[in-house]
């Protein structure tokens, strides 16, 4: 996780994929819980503190872009659309 956030700044792009059955826990592995937050979870909050970091000088401008989207029954739906 700590590795895949750091290649991003090094302007390499990152994917995670979750895939499995109905059931198998793919969404808990991605969000977790409060007390252990998923591998998603943390990727995130890496990537705002890394953000934070390197913007905290002024003379850093950060452009963040992502999507989530999920594949299910050939459907392809994004989930970041309002």
């Amino acid at each position: 996780c700590k590795s895949a956030v750091e290649r991003l700044f090094l302007q390499e792009d990152c994917l995670l994929v979750l895939y499995g059955v109905t059931g198998s826990g793919k969404t808990y592995t991605a969000v977790g819980s409060e007390r252990d937050p998923g591998v998603l979870t943390r990727a995130v909050r890496l990537l705002l503190d890394q953000c934070k970091m390197k913007s905290a000088s002024g003379s850093t401008v950060i452009c963040l872009k992502c999507s989530m989207a999920c594949l299910h029954n050939d459907l392809i739906v994004d989930l970041l659309s309002s």
